[in-house]
């Protein structure tokens, strides 16, 4: 049997268990236990319906975190099959004006959306006279009825816009809109577009796409990670961390690692979400779908790239414990998890959610110092890459949830 449950954690079951402070709770009523219930509510007007889950082995988690003789290497060009040509119905969207100012003095518009995995990017000019709420829902409403896959899911980062893109949304039926930082193909899309397109444009500025340029660099000369920061930027980038709501908190947790090659197997977890891994402006084909040379762009282009140094890669991650794992996961889903920070100054656990929500998940104890220092020194090393997984105890081989997420801090 194995479980999802570290190397190092059968020598003391003590040092890993991080125990978390919670109010006392109503003792475990096996009667309302998730496997025998139809369905979950989870917020007053969104009910999730029981569904068939398919069980998962955390095998990867038990004496396999030593890499495969026989396992692709990054000298060989191993990829993690994450990635896939076929459109997704899980979109992205950004509506922004752009650092290119036209001839009569007002900045470009622009409509860029794609799928989860890049493969397709569509960009739409708009005049200023037609940047609003009425004219977006057009133009998606066109994009939608010309796509051969049918959206389930809009993200949208951009903080600045939600109002607007939020009803626009409206008006279309059958699409759930969600303000999300998971937006990372449309990341991607856009520092391609500030690197290779705008700078050849008349008038364009040299800033980036965003707000939070404040040191006057060039947006073509910045990296990737401070493009991407710049994008999500908003004009009062204060918050403070809110309590962690009752309905996500679990019994206890832990920090764990698997292999990158063995997070595909996570994929058929109850609730949950992997975000990609090998996206890539070439893999995106963003030099063809943009129109562009690709020799003719920023130096810094071949840096455009989501990849993971190898599939050998160790991810770290976080383990919830919880008798109500699965409506846990079923809450969690709804959350849209970004990342999870381990900020070893002030010694606590942040789970960034939607668009500019923070959560204190728990404090690190002493006895956790050494694997939270651990778990951000594995995350640098994956680029970004670690994950939340949600399972009822320790010894339990099932998941019911899982989410592969990416610090975008960490590219």
């Amino acid at each position: 049997m194995f479980a999802l449950v570290p190397e190092w954690a059968t020598r003391s079951r003590l040092r890993f268990c991080g125990w978390v402070s919670r109010p006392k709770r109503k003792p475990f009523d096996a009667q309302v236990h998730i496997e025998r219930i139809r369905s979950t509510t989870i917020s007053p007007t969104r009910t999730v319906r029981r569904r068939q889950i398919q069980r998962v082995s955390l095998r990867a988690l038990a004496g396999r975190n030593q890499p495969s003789k026989d396992a692709p290497s990054a000298e060989t060009g191993g990829v993690l099959p994450l990635a896939t040509s076929a459109v997704s119905d899980i979109w992205e969207l950004d509506f922004y004006s752009r650092p290119v100012v036209g001839a009569d003095g007002k900045r470009l518009w622009e409509l860029v959306v794609c799928d989860r995995d890049g493969s397709f990017v569509h960009v739409e000019a708009f005049p200023n006279n037609m940047v609003n709420s009425r004219e977006l829902a057009r133009a998606v409403k066109t994009l939608i009825e010309e796509s051969s896959v049918r959206p389930r899911i809009i993200r949208f980062f951009r903080a600045q816009m939600r109002n607007m893109i939020q009803i626009a949304m409206q008006n279309i039926s059958g699409v759930e809109t969600r303000p999300s930082r998971r937006t990372y193909a449309l990341f991607l899309a856009l520092a391609y577009r500030e690197r290779n397109v705008y700078p050849r444009l008349p008038g364009y500025e040299g800033k980036s796409i965003g707000i939070g340029n404040r040191s006057g660099t060039r947006g073509a000369e910045l990296s990737l990670a401070e493009s991407i920061g710049n994008m999500l930027k908003t004009p009062v980038d204060l918050k403070v961390a809110a309590r962690l709501p009752d309905e996500l908190q679990g019994d206890r947790f832990a920090f764990v690692t698997i292999l990158l090659r063995d997070v595909t197997q996570m994929n058929a977890a109850g609730f949950g979400e992997l975000c990609p891994v090998s996206l890539s402006a070439e893999s995106m084909n963003l030099d063809i779908q943009m129109r562009t040379s690709g020799n003719a762009g920023s130096t810094q282009s071949a840096a455009l790239d989501l990849g993971a140094p190898s599939p050998e890669t160790l991810v770290p991650g976080v383990v919830i414990y919880s008798r109500r794992a699965l409506p846990l996961a079923a809450w969690f889903s709804g959350t849209e998890l970004a990342y999870i920070i381990a900020d070893e100054q002030q010694k606590e656990i942040y789970l960034e959610c939607g668009l500019d929500a923070a959560y204190l998940f728990a404090r690190i104890q002493p006895s956790l110092e050494a694997e939270a220092r651990a778990f951000n020194e594995a995350k640098k090393a994956a680029r970004g890459l670690h994950f939340l997984a949600i399972q009822e105890k320790p010894d339990d081989e099932d998941v019911c949830g899982f989410w592969l997420l990416r610090d975008v801090a960490y590219l």
